[in-house]
């Protein structure tokens, strides 16, 4: 089966043949169409002359397509289609009234089924947070346009381009970050060719914070925080200068000559890279990137950058690969690395992106844009891919993640590494995929998994892993004195393994575990339950029940059980004394851990003496309670603390039968009786294992409607003196024991 996800894929060809089943010859032609891509496993009948051809591995659709067109053109197929897998579809856990959301298969693709594909799943953690208004993302580009679907979303950017020329706004570094257009005509710039404005400032925060549920448009990443435009890239693109001096003031350092950042953004977003040309090159560009990124971190800035499009060693991607950035891939909507990403060991994780040369047209991404060829014209939404397209998903998922409680820049980082799923498994077909490049047709190797010479990161964006409660716990049980309160957990979106709880009485830290019972310390008081993963990144993220009512007060009850172990069947007296304030004598139960009532009495002047009946209790350590029910009216009822008393299994004889001689090759059969107190158990359960001397040799099972009788049949036994003996274990009510040594001589 492919990948979860995958929602164009086949696992063979469905044919019909001019004979009753595919001829040899065709599965031979159906291997080498497949080129090694997979291989033929079979083949059967599904109707007269209508047979499947089954491939060894799940492979792309279009390439069983292929195979299928070659397969068909033989004189003795009538006709091939490829075995596709057919899916259901499934909206998204939280739907939105933006009519062009279904089609942002990067937030969720509906089409994949329950899973999402291998979109970011950020819906998944909608359902806890769709971020905060106090967390501002920068982000550092052409700046923006004036697109309502960023109405109320943006706060004071800056504009940091320097040459008025490439500003193309009249003057140099100014307070307006209005992006108007970054066109060039051939000659003007120091590569070849003329462009068009690109308006990608606005298509990246559109993808970050474009408005949501407002009936128009698309949806952001993380629809409750605000971007903040900071144009450093204009004509031609932008200098370095001006990048550095726009990351330290977006995070709220000082720069000469500028207004101080009213607003310093925790997540800054780079979606542009420059490939240096040699490791020395690269590593002389980090040097004071690093240390800008670094200063910014001090001020709790996370800086995510674009490792670039060259589809080359993103090793050499400026800003990307500086050990201080957060540096982000590009995956196509199957799950591969998108054949433009550059891939290599400094990427830290993958999102999507786009492949329209692999995947077609529909392999792109969705967002903001302006029709407009050189200054602005009709706002409008486009369809971009690169790399850029993935890092501002990363910067979307970090504030949400930021709205969260990750609010320094390691912390930061750390969730974001957390919200990760594995790529996909490695593909075949995707290991040598054909490809037309410059009018010649290549095979690459698009598979991020076990990828020898490359990386993708540590895997790709799921907002759907993170661990995050979607509703607090509820607190059960009776609210008084002694009495065990349980917790109700809430949803997650993705539940933790193990789960840590925390009790408090008006804010004061009084238990932990699943259960806890109040103390006359806690009359008077509200009690809590948080709960939180118990460890790791996401520890952080508590859930808290509302308080309950002020615990009542009520007597102090204490219990005592016999100090000694007590046999299976034997009654036992628990003493009991209630004692306080207003006490008036009253029924008390005795209850075991689970709450069920073992035995009932009735105080007189505080005491009473409860027999619990000998079966009530099985053999094990237990612990029971005196709960004290009130009388009704002056009187509050309350619980001791839980006493321990141990419960002894029976004793019982294992007898057994067993031939005296035998011969040697045979397998004889013994008989066992297990004997114990017929008054308390005519029926026990349990295994019996037969030894031969210390060697374990048989088993068989007393299931209880036998009468402890058994009889088990031996293994071969070779010639000579076996010693057999059977023990019983694994009885709930009866103690382990072995019956006496007998001995069979086998010849």
């Amino acid at each position: 089966m492919a990948a979860p996800g995958t929602d164009d894929v086949a696992r063979g060809l469905i044919v019909k043949t001019t004979t009753s089943s595919p001829s040899a010859a065709v599965l031979t032609a159906t291997d080498d169409a497949l080129d090694g891509v997979a291989q033929v496993a079979g083949d059967a009948v599904l109707a007269p002359r209508v047979s499947t051809v089954g491939f060894d591995e799940v492979v792309d659709a279009d390439v069983a397509t292929d195979v299928a067109a070659q397969v068909e053109a033989r004189p003795d197929v009538l006709w091939a289609i490829p075995d596709r897998l057919r899916r259901v579809q499934a909206s998204s856990p939280v739907s939105t009234n933006d009519p062009l959301f279904t089609q942002q298969r990067n937030l969720w693709d509906a089409s994949a089924g329950r899973s999402g594909g291998f979109s970011i799943k950020a819906p998944a953690l909608w359902r806890a947070t769709k971020g905060v208004a106090s967390t501002v993302v920068a982000v550092i580009d052409t700046g923006v346009t004036h697109h309502p679907d960023l109405a109320g979303k943006l706060v004071a950017g800056y504009d940091f381009i320097s040459s008025p020329e490439a500003a193309r706004d009249g003057d140099g570094r100014d307070s307006d970050p209005t992006d108007v257009g970054d066109w060039n005509a051939n000659r003007e710039c120091p590569y070849p060719g003329a462009t068009a404005s690109s308006w990608h400032g606005t298509f990246v925060a559109g993808q970050i914070a474009a408005s949501t549920d407002n009936g128009d448009g698309i949806a952001g990443v993380a629809p409750g925080v605000v971007v903040q435009p900071v144009r450093a890239l204009g004509r031609c693109g932008g200098w370095d200068s001006d990048i550095l001096d726009s990351m330290v003031w977006a995070s709220g350092g000082t720069v000469a000559g500028v207004p101080v950042n009213a607003t310093p953004a925790p997540v800054v977003n780079l979606s542009f890279a420059g490939l240096a040309s040699s490791a020395r090159e690269r590593n002389a560009a980090c040097r004071v990137y690093n240390e800008v990124a670094r200063a910014g971190g001090t001020r709790g800035t996370l800086f995510i950058a674009a490792t670039g499009n060259e589809g080359s060693n993103a090793n050499r991607a400026i800003p990307a690969s500086c050990s201080e950035f957060v540096s982000v891939g590009a995956i196509s909507r199957k799950g591969f690395t998108a054949i433009y990403s550059n891939v290599g060991s400094t990427v830290d994780l993958a999102a999507p992106g786009g492949d329209t040369q692999v995947g077609g047209r529909g392999d792109s991404i969705l967002s903001l844009g302006n029709a407009g060829t050189t200054t602005a014209g009709a706002n409008g939404y486009v369809r971009y891919e690169g790399t850029s397209m993935a890092a501002p998903q990363v910067a979307g998922a970090a504030a949400l993640l930021h709205g969260l409680g990750f609010t320094t820049s390691s912390a930061l980082r750390s969730a974001l590494y957390a919200s990760v799923s594995p790529f996909r498994a490695r593909s075949s077909s995707y290991a040598r995929k054909k490809v037309r490049i410059d009018r010649r047709t290549v095979r690459v190797d698009l598979n991020c998994t076990t990828r020898r010479r490359h990386s993708c990161g540590r895997g790709q964006l799921d907002l759907s892993r993170v661990q995050a409660p979607i509703s607090p716990p509820a607190i059960g049980g009776s609210l008084r004195i002694g009495e065990p309160l349980s917790v109700t957990p809430g949803a997650w979106v993705s539940p933790p393994a193990s789960v840590a709880y925390t009790w408090r009485a008006d804010g004061a830290i009084v238990g932990s575990g699943s259960t806890y019972r109040p103390t006359p310390a806690d009359v008077g008081t509200h009690l809590t339950v948080s709960m939180a993963p118990a460890g790791g990144v996401f520890a952080r993220l508590a859930a808290t029940s509302a308080p309950t009512e002020p615990v009542p007060a009520g007597p102090d009850v204490a219990v005592a059980v016999p100090s000694s172990g007590v046999a299976y069947g034997t009654a036992f007296a628990v003493d009991v004394s209630v004692a306080g304030p207003g006490f008036v004598d009253g029924l008390v139960e005795i209850r075991a851990a689970d709450g069920s009532v073992l035995a009932r009495g009735t105080t007189s002047s505080g005491v009473a003496q409860i027999a619990v009946a000998g079966r009530s209790l099985t053999p094990g350590v237990h612990e029971v309670r005196a709960a004290y029910l009130g009388d009704g009216a002056g009187s509050a009822p309350a619980s001791s603390a839980t006493a321990r008393i141990t419960i002894n299994p029976l004793s019982a004889t294992v007898s057994t039968s067993v031939p005296s001689r035998t011969r040697s090759g045979s397998r004889p059969s013994i008989r066992v009786r297990v004997l114990e107190r017929p008054d308390l158990l005519t029926d026990p359960t349990g295994e019996l294992v037969v030894y031969d001397g210390r060697r374990r040799i048989a088993t068989a099972r007393l299931d209880g409607n036998d009468r402890g009788r058994a009889t088990i049949r031996l293994p071969k036994l070779t010639k000579g003196v076996h010693r057999i003996r059977v023990r019983l274990v694994k009885s709930d009510l009866v103690a382990s024991t072995y019956s006496v040594r007998r001995t069979i001589r086998s010849q």
